[in-house]
């Protein structure tokens, strides 16, 4: 996966991104080890001049990609949702989209169980 993330222009209103780009490891360490120019070339080459010329303003950096997931998603009265139930690397964020869809499944049970006239909360339900 390749990301651009726009962010908030800078002081003399130059536009701005954040990227989040997956490689693998020695791929990815030979990126942010080497030289602005190379990076920059290598941005351009997947994501071409869409939005006008690359600049890197800030220092590459790279994190190992991970997945961080609760041993049980509920019990009597709990349940877990979003990074609190499931943590991954912040691909494009994914990891939001997924909380997202977490919280409209949660909501769609709880709606459903009330409307039956069960308890909300009960292990069954939440299950």
């Amino acid at each position: 996966p390749f990301a651009t993330l726009p962010l908030k222009p800078d002081e003399d209103g130059t536009n701005r991104s954040s990227i989040v780009w997956v490689e693998r490891t020695e791929d990815a360490k030979t990126l942010v080890e080497g030289d602005d120019l190379v990076f920059e070339h290598e941005l351009e080459q997947r994501f071409g001049l869409k939005l006008g010329e690359i600049r890197v303003a800030d220092k590459p950096r790279a994190w190992p990609l991970g997945l961080t997931i609760a041993r049980a998603f509920v019990a009597p009265r709990i349940a877990l949702a979003g990074d609190a139930a499931h943590g991954i690397h912040p691909i494009a964020g994914q990891g939001l989209n997924l909380g997202f869809k977490d919280v409209a499944a949660l909501a769609e049970v709880i709606v459903e169980a009330d409307r039956l006239g069960q308890d909300i909360g009960a292990l069954d339900v939440l299950e």
